[in-house]
């Protein structure tokens, strides 16, 4: 082979060869960027789940503290006075609220806004029976008495989250009548069909009607006739 014609073979061999790295070089820059972007995606995917499981999160945590409060509430109202629950009706919405510097009940729900999310909260009441035999909590019946000195409270608090999804939580708590009203008895001469706690609150001071029992000494006295 001439020298000229195998200089110039090599110097075309030397130029496909440079041009075949420059390609796949190329190839190998395109593959790069593509698996850098899948996986900038499928971080900024996992990165947004992130934030928006944090954010519903949050949104529950606030919802249970909304009815934590309720019930705290509901326990300083008890403690004040059981007839400020016990005479609300069962089944009906109501909610907590502040008057006078002390926690009262009204009637209705209430929109509580906290971290530009808005909750609506409120609780209802429902009558205890007890199971005259062990005491045990059941529905209403025959065996089953209306225990007038225990009520259940149930709260419900709920909104949407700032990403569109439902938050609800509830709650039940149950409350006993512990204290006792003391106030003196002046009357006792009686009245008929007094079926209802007697205390300062019903206005009532008699008892029903009964025999063998003599009122006509000083105010506030009775006597026990002999038969």
């Amino acid at each position: 082979m001439p020298i000229q014609f195998r200089t110039l073979f090599m110097q075309l061999l030397n130029v496909h060869t440079h041009n075949r790295k420059e390609g796949q070089m190329l190839i190998e820059v395109i593959i790069a960027g593509m698996i850098i972007i899948f996986v900038s995606l499928a971080i900024a995917q996992g990165v947004a789940s992130s934030v928006r499981g944090i954010s519903q999160t949050a949104a529950k945590t606030t919802a249970v503290y909304l009815s934590r409060e309720v019930v705290e509430a509901l326990r300083a109202i008890v403690i004040e006075n059981w007839h400020n629950v016990s005479d609300l009706a069962t089944s009906t919405a109501y909610y907590a609220t502040t008057s006078a510097g002390k926690w009262v009940t009204a009637a209705g729900s209430e929109q509580v806004v906290v971290n530009n999310v808005t909750y609506t909260r409120s609780f209802s009441l429902s009558d205890i029976c007890r199971n005259e035999g062990t005491k045990a909590i059941e529905t209403c019946s025959a065996t089953a008495s209306l225990d007038s000195s225990s009520i259940k409270a149930t709260t419900t608090v709920s909104g949407t989250d700032l990403a569109g999804r439902p938050i609800e939580f509830s709650q039940a708590i149950y409350f006993s009548r512990y204290g006792n009203e003391l106030f003196p008895q002046t009357d006792w001469s009686g009245a008929s069909d007094i079926n209802a706690v007697i205390s300062t609150s019903t206005g009532l001071s008699g008892y029903g009607t009964s025999s063998n029992i003599d009122t006509t000494g000083a105010a506030g006295q009775f006597m026990l006739q002999t038969q």
